[in-house]
């Protein structure tokens, strides 16, 4: 069945009205998927949204000038992702997907991060967001368990990857190693991240 309001949608946008009566649905296709690229036709759905991407990417001329694939990648880093699906996504190898994103970090426009999940990139406030997040649980958890490994269990990392995070606080501030007793300690800079009171206990 038609849909009238469609229709006025497609009329208002001077889109060509194709009407497909065995499936009954509207087709967009040619230049105009860029058009409806452009006024972001799909933006209110998220999911039919990054259906929608992928669409206009698989069917566009896979060989992008090196700032249209640059703005490409960066269109996407607003949430993270992989190198392989980055790669995939445009079809375009891990070599030179990762040249591309590697000059974005040199130019401080993005970051990579390596997280339980697995190694990401994504725009730096995005990065400084999840570390920012990531620091305040590992804190709150070092100063209730003390114990490297039950700090790491608590926020589903490897020991190794605690030790890593705390020497890399050490340099803000924020912990201190006691080598006498081979033992991590909030700062009271870090205790004032994390909302600690001078009993130890957390403040509201």
């Amino acid at each position: 069945m038609r849909n009238e309001y469609i229709e006025k949608l497609l009329t208002y946008f001077e889109f060509p009205i194709k009407f497909d009566q065995n499936k009954r649905a509207y087709w967009i296709t040619g230049r105009y998927l860029e058009k409806a690229q452009k006024i972001n036709i799909a933006s209110l759905h998220p999911e039919k949204e990054a259906r929608f991407r992928k669409m206009i990417y698989s069917v566009k001329e896979k060989h992008y000038s090196p700032y249209e694939f640059r703005t490409l990648i960066l269109g996407e880093l607003n949430s993270f992702k992989t190198t392989k699906q980055l790669s995939l996504l445009f079809s375009k190898s891990d070599v030179y997907t990762l040249e591309v994103l590697s000059i974005l970090k040199k130019e401080h426009i993005i970051d990579h991060i390596k997280t339980k999940q697995g190694s990401f990139w994504a725009k730096n406030d995005l990065i400084k967001q999840y570390q920012k997040t990531e620091m305040f649980e590992i804190l709150r958890n070092l100063n209730k368990y003390v114990n490297l490994s039950k700090t790491g269990s608590a926020v589903g990392m490897a020991r190794k990857a605690i030790v890593s995070r705390l020497l890399r606080y050490q340099k803000e501030g924020v912990v201190s190693y006691i080598a006498s007793k081979r033992s991590w300690k909030l700062t009271e800079k870090g205790k004032v991240i994390v909302g600690v009171d001078e009993a130890g206990s957390f403040s509201n």
